[in-house]
């Protein structure tokens, strides 16, 4: 169903998540000549904790707990549960975070399709948003309404997820049967948004009013030996106030969606970052000095030497 992209183990080549339905999830660790091993089962991520795989459908790569490693989310349908697995940074191995997180058991009645984890409140740490509806004939075997609200995790220190859904707004709480999302700053303002496509319906555009002093920055990569839109590479940025944050150039978030290739963060009271590292699809990095907050960066890869 949805598939994911990130340098798992740092090696700098990308690696492969699979989400399959009610089978066990692939992971393709890259070789680097070209070919694939599929490690999901000794990673940890081709099953739920309990042995059990899920109906997987959406899922994303990226490192919730800003420690340089992209984590996993991936969501399913009813009483499966949304799994988050940390990696752990041995050998491609993750753990089951779901439980300790608060993310397993407060999404076990919802059926999740497409996600992003992206930071929405821009303080610094990765939130999660759900497109949610059932089945179509979930009323058979649930007892619910096939369609849903949409749901928001907000990620508290990187330790564990709130459900903040109540508070997004009155737009937020309507019900449909959604499926696809993607995620760009449409109106330009430095906080994320979001389309979702709904079924037989028009798609939903929710605009972040996330209001705040937070500050963010966003980086667009020109490659030249690389892919052009530097798909693949690692973006770390260092804060004033000391803090390391993470992300990943990609565009294939969720389930059937396509979102934008910048890289977003979410810097908090900063109003600069002290270092900006790209580090290329192949290991090859680059270091920028101290950026200013609240716009894009540019940033074109180097000429060879």
């Amino acid at each position: 169903m949805g598939v994911a992209f990130a340098d798992v183990d740092g090696d700098g080549l990308t690696d492969i998540f699979v989400a399959n339905d009610s089978v066990r999830a692939f992971l393709f660790h890259n070789r680097g000549n070209g070919a694939f091993d599929e490690i999901g089962l000794e990673a940890g991520v081709a099953l739920r904790d309990d042995g059990f795989g899920i109906a997987g459908m959406g899922c994303d790569f990226r490192d919730f707990d800003n420690d340089g490693k992209p984590d996993l989310i991936v969501s399913g349908i009813v009483h499966d549960s949304f799994l988050l697995f940390r990696n752990l940074g041995k050998r491609s191995l993750f753990e089951d975070f779901g439980l300790r997180s608060g993310l397993l058991m407060s999404t076990r009645q919802f059926t999740g399709w497409s996600l992003g984890m992206y930071d929405l409140d821009n303080d610094g740490w990765k939130d999660l948003f759900f497109a949610l509806s059932h089945l179509a004939q979930a009323d058979r075997y649930a007892g619910a309404d096939s369609a849903l609200p949409n749901r928001i995790f907000r990620n508290v220190g990187g330790q564990r997820f709130e459900d903040v859904s109540p508070a997004a707004g009155p737009d937020f709480q309507r019900a449909a049967m959604h499926r696809g999302v993607a995620f760009a700053d449409f109106d330009n303002d430095g906080r994320i948004d979001a389309v979702v496509s709904v079924v037989n319906g028009p798609a939903k555009l929710f605009r972040n009013i996330t209001g705040g002093e937070s500050h963010w920055l966003a980086v667009r990569l020109q490659g030249r030996r690389a892919n052009r839109q530097g798909l693949g590479a690692v973006v770390h940025v260092r804060l004033p106030d000391g803090r390391d944050l993470y992300n990943q150039v990609t565009t294939a978030v969720g389930y059937a969606s396509s979102s934008e290739a910048l890289v977003r963060f979410g810097l908090g009271p900063n109003r600069a970052v002290e270092k900006l590292e790209v580090r290329w699809p192949g290991g090859e990095i680059q270091q920028v000095g101290r950026v200013a907050a609240d716009h894009i960066a540019e940033v074109v890869q180097e000429a060879k030497p």
